[in-house]
C-alpha cells in the first residue's frame, strides 16, 4: 500500500529504549532486506487474558516491560521529536498484541524499515469517541482488515519490530477523537487504562521511567541559531559543524508538527530546526569539502547542467530546508548547476551560489565538460591520477605545453579536463595561460643517474611497484641493503637494487657517505635467553586460546593448545614468559596471554523462613535435597503429580514433606495443590435456595438423578450451581 508524503511525515517510529522520531527517506532500507512477518510463533491465547470491564490488556501478563513512558525526554535521532506520544512495552517478536476495547479498524500502515507499521481503532465511550493506534508490527503479522468490527481483547496482530526500531516491541498510543488530530487530544495510555480498571505496570516484569534532565546534541553544518520558532526570525548565531548546544527533554514548539527545539549556544538561547542538530557529534570533514554553510560540495567549479523551474524557487544556504532562504529564484529563470547531493542541487544566479530543491526545477540543457575552454597549461611531461594523490592508478599520459581546463582542487592537486579526458595532477606541474613559468630562463640539465649506491636500508621494508601501500610488492629488501636512488615523489623514492627497480618508503633510507665502502650489517648476536626463576604455583586463566611452548620463545616447538577461559598452574618464569601445567603438560606461555585466576564466590544460602503449612504437587519428576541447593545431597526422589507438604522456604526453593523424609525443592517444580471437586448425584427433585434454610427463597428445582458439584457444606446444607443459579439444597438427598 503506498503512503502518501504528507501522512508518511506524520509517521513516528519507536525504538526499543523509548525512542521517538520520524523516519527519514534518507534512512529508509530497500524492501528486499525487510522481513514481512516476525520470527519464533509461540502459542498464546487467543483472547486477552486480563479484562477490567469493558477493556483489556494488550499484551500477555508478565512477559512484557514497561521500557519507555510518555512524556518529555531528549531528541534520539537526526529529527526526531523530544515528546513520546506514546507508552513503550518490550517483549519478545510475535507476541500476541489484543485490543484495548471494542471498536472499528479505521485504518492499517504497512511497515517497512523507516515507517512503523499501525493499526489504528477507533472506540466509541458513549458520546465519546476516542482512537488507539499499535505500532511497529510487520505487514503479515496484521491479523485484521480496515473496516473490521474488533472486539476488546481480540487478538489483531504480532508483536514486530517495523521502521525505527531497535527491537521489538508494543508502542502504545491512546487519542481523544482521531489519532494524531491535536496536541490536546494526546493522552497517557498507562495513566488512561489504569483510570478504568487496567494497570498496565502491574502485568509488567519491570518498569522504567526517563531520568535525563538535560539534552546535548550537536550542529550538522553550519546552521542558524533563531531568535523564535520561524526561519524568518533574527538569526542570533551560526554554530559551526559539531558545535555543542544543550537542551532540556521535551523543548519543542508542538507534539505534532513541532519543527524546531529550544536550545542554548555558548551564553545565547535561541531556536534551531530539529533537523539541523544531531545527538552524536559529526565525523570530522576535510577543509577542502565544506562550503561556508558546512555542506559537502568537493570543491566543484565548473557547472555540469542548466535548469529552469517553472514556479517560483528558494534558494538556500545548505542543502536541506532547515537551511535559512537566501533569495528567491523567479519563475522561469535559468540557472547552472555545479553539484548534485541527496535531492538538492548547488546552483549560482546572478552571482549568488546556494542549495535549491532538485524535485522543482527541470534541466534544460547539460554541459559539455569536454570542451571547457583551456584555463592551465602542463609544464612537464606527465600521466594523470584517477585521484588526488600519488597511490592512485596513472591513466593518460599528457605533453608538456598541453593545455587543459580547471574542475576543482583538493589541496596540492587539482582535477583538470584535457579533452575527453580527466584525471589530477599536482598543481605544481601546471600554471595559469599567460602567466610567467616558474623556472629559469634554460631548462636545468639532467643529472646523470648515479652508478654506485647513495643509500642503505635502516630496517627490513617492502619494495613496490609503485609509490604508495597500495600497490604490488616485488621483493623484501633486507636491512643494510645496498640500494640508489633514482628520484623522490613526497615520502617515497623510486630505487635502483641490482637489477630491480621499485618504489620504498624514503623513512627507512640512509645516505651512504661518498667514497665511503658501504657499511657491511654486523650479524647480530642472539641474546641470551633470560634465566628461569621459581615462583610460587599460583592458579591463572586464559585469556584466549593460546600455545604452550617447549621453551620460552614464541619459535619454539609446541607443546599443548589451551583453550580460552582454561585453568593453568604457574611455576615459573622467565623474561615475559611463564611456566604452565595443563592437563599433564608442560609448557611456556606469553604472560600477557594470562590472568589471575579468582574463583566464583559462592553464593550465601538464603535465610529458612517459615511458612503455612500447604500441600502442593509436583509438576514432573523431582529430586529432594538435603539443603536448598542444586548440588547437595538426594534425599529421596518424587514422581509427577504427587502431594507433597510445604512448612518452610528460602530463596526460590521451597522445604517439603514426603514419605516420611524431608527435602528441599526448586519452587518453579511444584503448583499448589487444589483437591478434585465432588461430584453427587440428586435423590429426589430438590429446591435450590438462597440460604440455608427452608424458610429462604428458592432459586429453581433440581431434577432428581441430576450431578452437582459440592461446592461447600454447612449445617446439613451443601453449596452447589444449577442452571447459572448458585445456592443451597439439603445434603440428606444427595447421594
Amino acid at each position: 500500500m503506498a503512503i502518501p508524503k504528507s501522512i508518511r511525515a506524520l509517521f513516528s517510529g519507536v525504538l526499543a529504549a523509548g525512542l521517538v522520531f520520524t523516519a527519514l527517506p534518507s534512512t529508509a532500507l530497500p524492501a528486499t532486506t525487510l522481513p514481512v512477518t516476525s520470527q519464533g510463533r509461540t502459542d498464546f491465547p487467543e483472547t486477552s487474558p486480563v479484562r477490567a470491564g469493558a477493556f483489556s490488556l494488550p499484551l500477555v501478563p508478565k512477559t512484557y516491560r514497561m521500557t519507555s513512558p510518555m512524556g518529555p525526554r531528549c531528541m534520539p535521532v537526526v529529527g526526531g521529536s523530544t515528546h513520546h506520544l506514546g507508552q513503550d512495552m518490550g517483549t519478545k517478536d510475535n507476541n500476541p498484541i489484543y485490543a484495548v476495547a471494542d471498536g472499528t479498524v479505521r485504518k492499517i500502515v504497512r511497515g517497512t524499515g523507516s515507517t512503523s507499521g499501525q493499526v489504528i481503532v477507533t472506540h466509541r465511550f458513549g458520546k465519546d469517541t476516542y482512537e488507539s493506534a499499535y505500532m511497529h508490527m510487520w505487514p503479515n503479522d496484521v491479523l485484521v482488515r480496515e473496516g473490521q468490527k474488533v472486539k476488546s481483547g481480540q487478538k489483531i496482530a504480532l508483536v514486530g519490530s517495523s521502521g525505527p526500531s531497535t527491537g521489538p516491541h508494543l508502542h502504545l498510543e491512546i487519542w481523544k477523537d482521531r489519532f494524531y488530530s491535536k496536541d490536546g487530544n494526546v493522552r497517557n495510555p498507562a495513566a488512561f487504562l489504569k483510570a478504568r480498571g487496567l494497570n498496565l505496570g502491574s502485568h509488567a516484569t519491570a518498569s522504567y521511567s526517563e531520568s535525563q534532565k538535560t539534552c546535548t546534541y550537536f550542529a550538522r553544518g553550519k546552521a542558524e541559531l533563531f531568535a523564535s520558532a520561524s526561519a524568518t526570525s533574527k538569526v542570533l548565531a551560526r554554530p559551526s559543524r559539531s558545535a555543542k548546544v544543550t537542551s532540556q527533554p521535551g523543548a519543542i514548539n508542538g507534539l505534532l508538527n513541532g519543527s524546531f527545539i529550544k536550545v542554548r549556544y555558548g551564553s545565547t538561547t535561541g531556536w534551531m530546526n530539529r533537523f539541523a542538530v544531531t545527538p552524536n557529534p559529526m565525523a570530522a570533514a576535510p577543509e577542502w569539502a565544506l562550503t561556508p554553510t558546512g555542506t559537502v560540495t568537493n570543491g566543484v567549479r565548473v557547472p555540469f547542467a542548466k535548469y529552469t523551474n517553472p514556479n517560483g524557487l528558494n534558494m538556500r544556504s545548505g542543502a536541506a530546508t532547515w537551511y535559512s532562504k537566501l533569495l528567491m529564484i523567479p519563475a522561469g529563470a535559468t540557472f547552472e548547476a555545479y553539484e548534485s547531493s541527496a535531492g538538492w542541487l548547488r546552483v549560482k544566479y546572478k552571482g549568488t551560489d546556494g542549495w535549491v530543491s532538485a524535485g522543482l526545477t527541470r534541466k534544460v540543457a547539460t554541459v559539455n565538460q569536454t570542451t571547457l575552454p583551456a584555463t592551465h597549461e602542463v609544464l612537464r611531461n606527465l600521466k594523470l591520477r584517477s585521484g588526488a594523490g600519488t597511490t592512485y592508478k596513472e591513466t593518460q599520459t599528457l605533453g608538456r605545453g598541453a593545455k587543459v581546463a580547471l574542475r576543482q582542487v583538493r589541496g596540492t592537486w587539482s582535477q583538470i579536463q584535457a579533452g575527453k579526458h580527466a584525471g589530477w595532477i599536482s598543481s605544481a606541474d601546471m600554471k595559469k595561460i599567460g602567466s610567467i613559468t616558474p623556472q629559469t630562463s634554460k631548462p636545468p640539465v639532467a643529472k646523470p643517474a648515479p652508478t654506485k649506491p647513495t643509500h642503505e636500508a635502516t630496517a627490513n621494508l617492502n619494495m613496490r611497484s609503485g609509490p604508495g601501500t597500495n600497490t604490488k610488492i616485488v621483493k623484501v629488501l633486507r636491512k643494510g641493503t645496498d640500494v640508489i636512488e633514482l628520484k623522490r615523489q613526497g615520502t617515497w623514492s623510486q630505487v635502483k637494487v641490482g637489477n630491480s627497480t621499485g618504489w620504498v618508503s624514503n623513512r627507512y633510507l640512509r645516505v651512504v657517505k661518498a667514497g665511503a665502502a658501504p657499511a657491511k650489517p654486523k650479524p647480530t648476536a642472539k641474546p641470551k635467553p633470560p634465566a628461569i626463576q621459581s615462583v610460587k604455583k599460583t592458579t591463572y586463566q586464559t585469556k584466549s586460546k593460546v600455545v604452550a611452548r617447549k621453551s620460552a620463545d614464541a619459535k619454539s616447538t609446541s607443546v599443548v593448545g589451551i583453550a580460552a577461559k582454561k585453568q593453568v598452574v604457574v611455576d615459573a618464569k622467565s623474561g615475559s614468559w611463564l611456566r604452565v601445567r595443563y592437563a599433564g603438560k608442560t609448557g611456556w606461555v606469553p604472560a600477557n596471554q594470562l590472568a589471575l585466576y579468582k574463583a566464583p564466590a559462592k553464593p550465601k544460602p538464603s535465610a529458612i523462613q517459615s511458612v503455612k503449612k500447604t500441600t502442593y504437587q509436583t509438576k514432573s519428576k523431582v529430586v529432594a535435597r538435603k539443603s536448598a541447593d542444586a548440588k547437595s545431597a538426594s534425599v529421596v526422589g518424587i514422581a509427577a503429580k504427587k502431594q507433597v507438604v510445604v512448612d518452610a522456604k528460602s530463596g526460590s526453593w521451597l522445604r517439603v514433606r514426603y514419605g516420611g523424609k524431608t527435602g528441599w525443592v526448586p519452587a518453579k517444580q511444584l503448583a499448589v495443590y487444589k483437591a478434585p471437586a465432588k461430584v453427587k448425584t440428586t435423590t429426589a427433585r430438590l429446591n435450590l435456595r438462597t440460604g440455608t434454610s427452608t424458610s429462604t427463597r428458592s432459586l429453581l428445582v433440581i431434577p432428581k438423578g441430576k450431578k452437582v458439584t459440592v461446592k461447600a457444606t454447612r449445617s446439613g446444607w451443601t453449596q452447589t450451581s444449577h442452571g447459572g443459579k448458585t445456592g443451597w439444597v439439603s445434603s440428606k438427598y444427595l447421594r
